[in-house]
């Protein structure tokens, strides 16, 4: 069930951003292999034109991010070959995203990934429906630091997991869309508003008893910043990234596919002059 996707009022700074050098941003890379296909730093035309084709060709999107690049936006998106009757959409202002979260969840549709991100000034929203009627889902957006740890606090209470969370910037603010859904499941963590190094220390801490499923950068007042969940689960993992560059998140992705390694998380994010990405993989067996 789709619920609290009201508009929520924000007064908005705007932030200033550098830039880039034309060849990153201009560049759509990719990886391919049969089983699965990844590209990211892709244009909205360039997406569709990859949604299109990869549909044709039987594959569907497993993991979707888009993220804002000195006022445009992009995608990053991985697609695999297992077969599910799907609904994808991106580019949505929040009374579009309410609107096609009740249409769909009618037609027995429910929300597996949401990605927010900046544009015009104001939030936009990519995402994922999946056919699924079997599972009570909460689905929350444009939510502050404060308002985040709140919801946390509540529906953890109330037997509701956080299953998918995309932290964005909004004129320098830091916003939450998530995912909740009411299951059980092992112990699991979730941090949010932590630096590059508390992650590193955070992981370190927790060793291999913890893997994450899912992890977001984004922009808060100029830094960057994370939120993580981590799951407990001794299953064998494979290499995690939360801030490599355009060619070394290419070069992880081109090991990945050697290795034969199946991507469980990936993300896009860009803060000040700086855009980078997430990769977390886990072993194919």
């Amino acid at each position: 069930m789709f619920r609290n996707l009201k508009l929520l009022a924000m007064t908005v700074l705007l932030a200033s951003c550098g830039q880039e050098s034309v060849s990153e941003l201009d560049a759509v890379v990719d990886a391919t292999t049969g089983r699965w296909k990844a590209r990211h730093n892709m244009r909205d035309g360039q997406f569709q034109a990859n949604l299109d084709q990869f549909s044709e060709q039987g594959f569907q999107v497993r993991n979707l991010s888009g993220y804002t690049v000195n006022g445009s936006p992009r995608f990053l998106a991985v697609w695999d070959s297992n077969r599910r009757d799907q609904v994808v959409r991106y580019g949505l202002t929040k009374l579009n995203f309410e609107l096609q979260s009740e249409r769909l969840e009618d037609q027995g549709y429910r929300l597996q990934d949401i990605s927010g991100y900046e544009q015009n000034r104001s939030s936009r929203f990519a995402a994922i429906w999946v056919r699924d009627r079997n599972r009570d889902t909460l689905v929350f957006t444009d939510r502050s630091n404060d308002q985040f740890q709140r919801d946390f606090d509540i529906y953890s209470n109330r037997g509701y997991r956080l299953v998918n969370v995309s932290g964005y910037s909004i004129g320098g603010q830091a916003r939450f869309a998530s995912i909740w859904e009411r299951r059980s499941g092992p112990r699991y963590l979730v941090r949010h508003g932590i630096s590059e190094d508390g992650l590193v220390a955070l992981t370190h801490q927790l060793g291999s008893e913890y893997r994450i499923t899912d992890l977001t950068g984004y922009g808060d007042r100029g830094k960057i910043r994370f939120a993580v969940i981590l799951e407990r689960n001794n299953a064998r993992q494979g290499f995690s990234e939360y801030s490599a560059k355009s060619d070394q998140y290419q070069r992880k992705v081109e090991t990945a596919v050697r290795l034969n390694l199946r991507i469980t998380h990936a993300a896009g994010y860009h803060v000040g002059s700086k855009t980078r990405y997430i990769l977390g993989t886990a072993s194919s067996n």
